[in-house]
């Protein structure tokens, strides 16, 4: 599959059997529906503009065992959040659970580290991991002397960015502001944004086999569906609305190769209150 390519670049745990027992539920129908992460290599060329800074929805991520995509960016609500520069500059990332443990690290491209993950649920498929600010020392140097004194300072820069690649009116991949958070519409066509399968706004509401878990929605596709390495990407609307975060996929040999599950945004602030998306830049 071409790999997609944006008009300007800016900017998968592949866990052998952690997120198993989820799609394990799904296969209730003689489909069986496989993880989005493996210990495989990913099958498709990963974008470049999608393996750098800042992390947006629609980045991989590299964790201990693999590769996921980050489905939204977060930023905190509480009042010490704006009590100094470093935490006021600190993103959230949300990510599926079965990408990794808390703990463990997130890298991306060749920045190495950019954070760990702090908070993994215990009900549904999402995690969330901090990312640190980017540090940087200038020089303050007074004037109105004869003897110049310059005093250093440091100021921080988000590594992670309220946006999400999706395709503009002129079909570009381009890095969206977030247009909130919601549902999709009966009729409505959305979209995902893998890392490994890119831009796809082709989706529609489906209804999961029987035995599946309560807190998954389904959608169907009528081109090709999400991947390994897609786990924990962001499912929109063309606009940007943010609806879910990319749970599994079925294999290309089951009866529904078009099926998709992913945990509803919603979930996600059910459990964390204390977050919103963050804004863009």
């Amino acid at each position: 599959m071409r790999a997609d390519r944006p008009q300007r670049t800016r900017p998968e745990r592949q866990a052998p059997g952690a997120g198993r027992r989820i799609l394990c539920t799904l296969a209730a129908l003689s489909a069986c529906v496989a993880l989005l992460l493996t210990g495989a290599a990913p099958a498709h060329a990963v974008s470049e503009f999608r393996q750098q800074t800042p992390l947006q929805a629609g980045t991989r991520v590299e964790l201990p065992h693999g590769y996921c995509t980050v489905g939204a960016v977060l930023s905190v609500t509480s009042w010490y959040a704006r009590l100094a520069p470093q935490i006021r500059a600190i993103r959230y990332v949300v990510l599926a659970a079965h990408c990794a443990d808390e703990g463990e690290s997130v890298s991306v491209g060749n920045q190495g580290v950019v954070g760990r993950v702090i908070w993994k649920s215990g009900l549904s498929d999402l995690e969330i991991a901090k990312i640190d600010p980017l540090p940087r020392v200038n020089w303050n140097c007074g004037t109105g002397s004869m003897i110049r004194h310059c005093a250093p300072f440091t100021s921080y820069t988000p590594r992670a960015s309220g946006t999400i690649f999706l395709r503009d009116h002129a079909h570009r991949i381009v890095s969206m502001p977030f247009d909130g958070t919601g549902v999709p519409g009966e009729n409505e066509v959305f979209c995902t944004s893998g890392a490994v399968s890119g831009v796809n706004c082709a989706w529609g509401i489906a209804v999961l086999p029987p035995g599946a878990p309560p807190y998954l929605l389904g959608a169907t596709t009528w081109l090709a569906s999400v991947t390994q390495g897609d786990s924990g990407g962001p499912v929109a609307s063309q606009g940007g609305r943010l609806y879910g975060i990319i749970a599994d996929g079925a294999r290309t040999t089951s009866e529904r190769p078009d099926l998709m599950a992913y945990v509803p945004i919603a979930r996600l602030f059910e459990e964390q209150p204390g977050y919103v998306l963050a804004p863009p830049g």
